[in-house]
């Protein structure tokens, strides 16, 4: 360690992280993390790399132990917030982890671009018929995934316009038509939209359990026009 500065040695541990793929390598460097936070016990970035080890190995309550020590030293330690929800969620703790997970968007990742877009973001409150927007964020399998929330908007009596990813959103906007909900196309424009929900806010917003899943039976469906495809 004497020799080479900490932000060094802690990009060397991150590569062997990277690279890690036996539960054998895993160990190797759960030990190094265990060394380095002897000396260094207030290092926020050594406890949430060292969570992700944890993970990898299967002793979730020790990885949530970690993370929750990277956020005591590191208050808007953003990615250690995600990397929390994330734990949360995996052990089954819907309410934490969704609301966790709203730090993604101080993170600054890609991933993680909000949608430009000048209306408030809803929080549940009662907005009668006003329009909002319910619109895809990060990948093509959380759009799969979470437009079941349109559903339930749609059911609860919001007037809800759904923004799906321009890949799939010939399949998904055909199913969301058959339950009448209006959807936009990328590019296009829908008039009178006062809010807007990012698809992975929808959880949060609607007190996810694991025994309150919208639609856990299934939500969508393929045309025959995209099973000839």
């Amino acid at each position: 360690m004497s020799e080479i500065t900490f932000e060094q040695y802690l990009a060397l541990l991150v590569e062997e992280q990277d690279s890690a793929a036996t539960p054998f390598e895993w160990l190797t460097i759960l030990r190094k993390y265990d060394e380095i936070i002897r000396l260094l016990p207030d290092k926020a970035v050594l406890y949430h790399n060292r969570c992700t080890v944890l993970q990898n190995l299967g002793l979730y309550q020790l990885a949530l132990k970690d993370i929750n020590k990277a956020v005591e030293l590191a208050p808007n330690y953003a990615i250690a917030w995600c990397n929390k929800a994330m734990l949360h969620n995996l052990l089954g703790d819907y309410s934490q982890g969704w609301q966790a997970y709203e730090w993604r968007w101080q993170t600054g990742l890609p991933a993680f671009e909000p949608l430009e877009i000048n209306i408030p973001q809803w929080q549940g409150e009662n907005i009668g018929d006003t329009k909002i927007l319910f619109h895809v964020e990060q990948g093509f399998g959380d759009n799969i995934q979470f437009v079941r929330y349109a559903l339930e908007m749609k059911r609860q009596g919001l007037n809800v316009v759904v923004l799906n990813h321009s890949g799939i959103e010939n399949l998904l906007n055909d199913n969301l038509a058959q339950h009448g909900i209006e959807t936009m196309r990328n590019g296009g424009r829908v008039s009178g939209l006062a809010y807007h929900l990012p698809m992975l806010s929808a959880p949060l917003v609607f007190g996810c359990t694991l025994e309150n899943i919208p639609y856990s039976n299934g939500y969508l469906q393929a045309q025959p026009e995209f099973l000839a495809k």
